[in-house]
């Protein structure tokens, strides 16, 4: 309807995280757009020496090495062990709504998994985040329907807002000592049914499991 009348679309629909950048607490941060627009532009890069495949986009954004994109067809992928030889980021939205890919590992060398990074890949069913990720961002797994399994190592010390909201097939979860920070609406509506909240924990923001399906903390 909006379309017949305007001659354009309305991008809080195609992109409804974009309200974060907006009122939430993503003012402060770029949008960054990967998906159906070129991937690697503006200074990007592709690949690198010890990646091993050149469907992974890569940039350098104010002197960090992120992964921007992914640009294959494999549905189990394993990200690259390092980003010519250094370590990296998972950039906002890299993975943004691919609902081809079935499970993700993360290897070590990657030390933040970014804002909406897995947002809506409705078909990931698993993701293995090895020890070196110490952030999840703002509504990185949001609305991954079908993720069944979730371990956040004990590198991770912060966990975003909406970070795993609308989960709709996880049913325990572990949260590690190394957590200090709990986000608003981390666990919103989520199937999870048992929490395992270790000492350690130092906030937990306000809704962090509300509307969860939880029987036992």
């Amino acid at each position: 309807a909006v379309y017949a009348v305007q001659g354009n679309r309305n991008p809080f629909v195609d992109y409804p995280q974009l309200a974060h950048y907006v009122w939430g607490d993503s003012v402060n941060y770029v949008f960054h757009l990967t998906g159906d627009v070129e991937l690697g532009t503006g200074g990007g890069y592709e690949g690198g020496d010890d990646n091993g495949d050149e469907n992974f986009i890569f940039e350098i954004i104010n002197g960090v090495n992120t992964l921007t994109g992914y640009i294959g067809n494999d549905t189990n992928v394993v990200l690259p062990k390092n980003y010519n030889g250094e370590s990296y980021v998972i950039g906002s939205n890299a993975f943004y709504n691919n609902t081809s890919i079935t499970s993700v590992v993360i290897p070590n060398s990657v030390t933040s998994i970014g804002r909406s990074a897995f947002f809506k890949c409705t078909g990931l069913t698993s993701i293995e985040i090895s020890e070196g990720v110490t952030t999840i961002g703002v509504c990185a797994f949001e609305y991954c329907d079908l993720l069944t399994t979730i371990t956040v190592p004990n590198s991770v010390t912060s966990i975003g807002e909406d970070a795993f909201q609308w989960l709709g097939s996880v049913t325990t979860l572990e949260i590690p000592s190394s957590i200090k920070t709990i986000g608003i609406h981390s666990f919103y509506c989520t199937s999870v049914k048992k929490i395992i909240v270790n000492e350690g924990v130092e906030s937990i923001r306000r809704n962090a499991f509300a509307g969860a399906k939880t029987e036992e903390i």
